[in-house]
Parts: structure tokens; sequence; C-alpha cells
């Protein structure tokens, strides 16, 4: 009997053991829950997939769900394999990462903007730079600093940014070259200008841009600006842009160098010189708010400049058919000069009103000059040109 028993006690016992190791192993192989609310997206249903990086990890570690690695440039580097995703967790990041050599189809995403950080390491030196890289998907996050937030150069192609929120970069918070990109849900904020003094929001040079619900604030110069290729603007906020230390400039959107443009749904609010400012290029759409533009100075203007809206060929002598402009629902009230300033263009226009501009012909704040052609709107052609600043804004990179 007591043989029995103690055969009996040592059975329950392995039994016993056996199920603890059981529930150990079932728990092991669970994956921790996102560090943060809400997840990653698509990386939150099979965490395992992705590289991950985390203020309390060590870049020792193999950057599994289990080992995170503490920096991004080691996440970039573990994440070559087959392109796999990145999951960044709550806190900061000091980075400057460059994705060149990089295979296609990179993901960086982090928690939110509020929760998830990047924050420059080298103030010489974009935070992110895609460098060439292609099919590259950036969201969730704030960047800090920097020369520049996000630089999309090396005709990186099918780039996607969202959901970010750049704050005190200098030359530029965005600057693409080449390439297509589209920037969504993104606000920019605090440019602290570079040493040239330039430091737009958003800068692109011959790209293909798409700007979906995108506000900057406080850029130095030109809020937006875009050299060739073209630029759409939909439901975009430019907002008191500062002028450089000679004041001049200050612009809310500037195209230039035969840029085309298209625009639905754009607010200008407390920039200077001018809150639309096209040369040389083509622009249309509708939905356009342009109020409170200041006067800054120009060199050769008998009148500060301080125009809603300027649309010129530059010093081009070309036809003005070349660049045309069609807009309609444009609505513009206090401006220090005029209200809309077409110089050397094709405009066609609809439902366009002007109030409070200092500057009026006729009463008019819609104001012709240099061949222009305009129709759809109420306006007056000058006899004397008004000077307007033609600086072609340099781009970043």
């Amino acid at each position: 009997m007591l043989l029995f028993l103690v055969s009996l006690a040592c059975s329950d016992k392995d039994t016993l053991d056996t199920m603890e190791t059981a529930v150990l192993a079932d728990s092991d192989t669970q994956p921790p829950p996102p560090p943060c609310d809400g997840g990653w997206g698509f990386i939150t249903s099979d965490p395992e997939m992705a590289v991950h990086v985390r203020t309390d990890g060590d870049d020792t570690a193999d950057g599994s769900v289990y080992a995170p690695v503490a920096s991004l440039e080691k996440a970039v580097e573990l994440a070559r394999d087959k392109a796999r995703p990145i999951a960044i967790g709550p806190g900061t990041f000091p980075t400057a990462v460059s994705l060149y050599g990089e295979p296609e189809g990179m993901t960086i995403q982090g928690c939110s903007p509020d929760e998830t950080i990047l924050e420059s390491s080298d103030p010489t030196l974009p935070v992110i730079d895609t460098n060439g890289a292609d099919l590259v998907t950036l969201a969730g996050f704030t960047v800090v600093g920097g020369n520049i937030g996000i630089k999309v150069w090396g005709e990186s192609d099918n780039i996607s940014a969202s959901n970010i929120l750049i704050d005190g970069s200098s030359a530029a918070g965005i600057s693409v070259n080449g390439g297509v990109c589209t920037l969504s849900d993104i606000i920019i904020v605090n440019l602290s200008a570079a040493a040239e003094g330039y430091g737009y929001g958003v800068a692109s040079d011959g790209s293909e841009l798409t700007l979906n619900n995108v506000s900057v604030t406080g850029a130095i110069s030109a809020g937006i600006v875009a050299s060739g290729g073209s630029m759409a603007l939909n439901s975009v906020t430019v907002a008191n842009t500062g002028t450089l230390a000679d004041g001049s400039l200050g612009r809310g959107v500037q195209l230039q160098q035969y840029t085309t443009g298209t625009v639905n749904g754009l607010t200008l609010d407390g920039n200077a010189d001018a809150g639309l400012f096209t040369m040389r290029s083509a622009l249309s759409g509708s939905n356009v708010t342009i109020t409170n533009t200041a006067s800054a100075k120009c060199d050769g203007c008998e009148l500060d400049t301080g125009d809603a809206a300027v649309f010129t060929r530059g010093e081009e002598n070309t036809d003005p058919s070349n660049y045309q402009i069609s807009l309609t629902d444009v609505t513009i009230d206090k401006a220090d000069r005029t209200g809309m300033l077409f110089s050397g263009v094709t405009a066609t226009l609809g439902n366009v009103t002007a109030s409070d501009c200092g500057h009026l012909v006729d009463d008019k704040a819609l104001l012709s000059q240099d061949g222009a052609v305009v129709s759809g709107a109420d306006f007056a052609t000058l006899d004397d040109v008004l000077p307007t600043n033609l600086t072609v804004l340099p781009i970043p990179g």
C-alpha cells in the first residue's frame, strides 16, 4: 500500500511538472503586447515579422520582439533581409539614418507622433534620408531638428510619409528631389533657418509630389516651394512664414521654374510678401483662401510688397499663354498691397472675392500688367508695372 501511494505521488508530481512546463512554453511563444497605444497597424497583427526598437533595447540584440535593439540605425541594418518593417516603441531616439543601398519596400513605423520621437543626433545631417531607396513608408512619429527632417533624394520613388510631426529642422522640414512622393497628415512647425537664411516647410525639385492634409507654420522665406515637376496641394495650410534677415520674402507657397501645380483646398494666413506666388509655372484648381498678407522688402519697389497672390512669367519675354492660371472659389481678405497681381500670364478665374487690400486701381484689387490676359473676374490693367521679388529659391539637399 505504501509503495502504491509513493508511486501515485510521484506520478502526480510528474503530471504537474509537465503542465507547468507547457504553460511556460506557451507564454514564451506569445509576443508581448504593443508598448504603445494602438500598436503599429499591420505590424501589430504579426509583430514577429518586424525589427523592434525600444529605449531599453540593446544594439547587440537580434531586434526581435523579445530582444529589441536600441537605435533606428541598427534596426535598418537588421531589416535589410527582405526589407522587414521596423517598429519603434515610445520614447526619444537620437537618429541620423540613411537608407542608401537598402532594398525597396522598407517601412519605419512609430507608435504615434506623441509617443515616438526621432531627435537629430547630428544637426548637420537629415534625421531620415531615403537616399535612393524605393517604396519606403514612414509613419507615426515626431522628427526633431536636423538640417532636414526627412530628405527624399537620390531619385527615391514611391515614398509615402504620413502621420508625422516635424519640429525645428533648419533648411527644410521635408526636401524632395525627383521621384514620386506622397505626404499625408503632416504637421511642420518651428523651422529654425539654415545658415543662408532659408527654412522651408516642404521643398521639391523636379518631383511628382502630392500633399494631403499638410500644415506648415513658422517657416522662413517660403512655407512650401516647388521648382519644376508637379505639385498637388490638397487641404494644405501655410501660416506665419517669416521673412529673411533683410526683410524680404516670407511667402506661403512658391511654384517656380516650370512647375505644374494643382490645388483643392489651400489656406494661406499671415504670410509676408505674397501668400501664393507662381513664376514661370502653371496652376489650376479651386477652394483657395488667402488672409492677412503682410508687406515685405523688395529691391527696386517704391511700395513694399504684400500681395495675396502673384502670377508672373518673371523676366522672360514669352507669350502669356505659356503660363496658364485657372482658379475658382478664391477668397482674399487683408493684403497690404494687391489682392491678385497678374504679370505676363493667362488667367481664367471664377468666383473670386477680394477685400481690404491696400493698393487699389479704380477700386479694384485684381491687377493685370505686362501683357497678362485675364478673364472671369473684375480687374484693372496697369500702365506702370508694380515690381515684385523674382528670386528663384534654392532647394536644399
